[in-house]
């Protein structure tokens, strides 16, 4: 009854969405800033890149 009332309002969709940014700020901050410069590693973006290519190449089919 509880999940019900919450599938049926907005909070379960505001909480999924704050936990899905939340997850994406802090795997960012430890991808892109662990360079003591805090300068964007190229080799890292790259194979993030890759990675997106690759899961949409395979979602898609």
């Amino acid at each position: 009854v509880v999940l019900q009332q919450l599938l049926g309002s907005g909070i379960y969709a505001a909480l999924l969405g704050f936990v899905a940014g939340t997850f994406l700020h802090v795997s960012t901050t430890i991808l892109f800033e662990t360079s003591p410069e805090h300068r964007l590693n190229w080799p890292k973006l790259g194979a993030t890149l890759g990675g997106l290519a690759l899961a949409l190449a395979v979602s898609s089919q």
